[in-house]
């Protein structure tokens, strides 16, 4: 009979105590959400600087400003529904291309976004400014799709792409600035605009004080539960 109850109170005890854990480690999360979220503030609203040699995840989110190649020509596209503010309700494409600056380094570029393939006669390689940020890989986890670089056939962007290119693979691409007007792409049967940037600025959701109160509310009905049965149990 004792071995059971210890049991019993061992689990519940554990119980509550996991629950109370979470809670606790939701206000931590809160804390490092709101670092982010200022870091993010504070780099997204910086002046466009030149990205130094080896630049590392410090000038995440920063914006860029540089001029070098960009090479249409070896393009990759991966299959993407028509962002809101493109004004399409289609699928498409993201277009990403190698971008080379005059220094020999070489990054991932995307565009943006096109309701079809360029045509041959755009794919090429021109000399150009970029007004872009830095923007890291998104790390979705596991994925039921996965990128087949050999074939040319790409699911999602990943650092999978620098080496598709042949250069020093890096944890960020560079995302093409959203421009304040948008084109009126869709007077033309045949596509022939530039692509439409896809940059937004990242929204993080901050419901960790939520899920923290939550935690430490589910903890307090088992801790009155447990307390009932133990009050109830020394009566009987």
């Amino acid at each position: 009979m004792r071995s059971k109850n210890f049991i019993f109170h061992t689990i519940i005890l554990g119980t509550i105590i996991g629950v109370f854990s979470l809670g606790v480690w939701q206000l931590q999360r809160r804390e490092w959400k709101h670092a982010l979220i200022n870091t993010l503030q504070v780099r997204l609203s910086e002046s466009p600087i030149s990205l130094p040699p080896g630049a590392g995840e410090d000038f995440h989110w920063r914006r860029v400003l540089m001029a070098g190649r960009l090479d249409l020509a070896r393009s990759i596209y991966i299959p993407r529904y028509a962002p809101e503010h493109t004004g399409f309700k289609q699928w498409g494409y993201e277009l990403y291309a190698p971008f080379t600056r005059s220094n020999g380094e070489t990054y991932v570029f995307r565009y943006g976004w096109t309701p079809q393939k360029l045509p041959q006669d755009e794919l090429r390689v021109s000399e150009r400014i970029i007004d872009a940020y830095v923007r890291p890989f998104s790390d979705s986890g596991f994925r039921w799709i996965k990128n087949q670089p050999d074939e040319n056939k790409w699911a999602y962007a990943s650092p999978e792409i620098y080496q598709f290119f042949g250069v020093a693979e890096q944890e960020f691409f560079l995302d093409n600035n959203l421009v304040s007007s948008l084109p009126d792409i869709k007077k033309s049967d045949e596509f022939r605009q530039e692509p439409l940037a896809m940059w937004r600025a990242p929204e993080l959701a901050d419901n960790h004080l939520q899920y923290a109160i939550t935690w430490f509310a589910l903890a307090g009905v088992l801790s009155a539960l447990y307390l009932y049965k133990i009050h109830h149990g020394k009566r009987n």
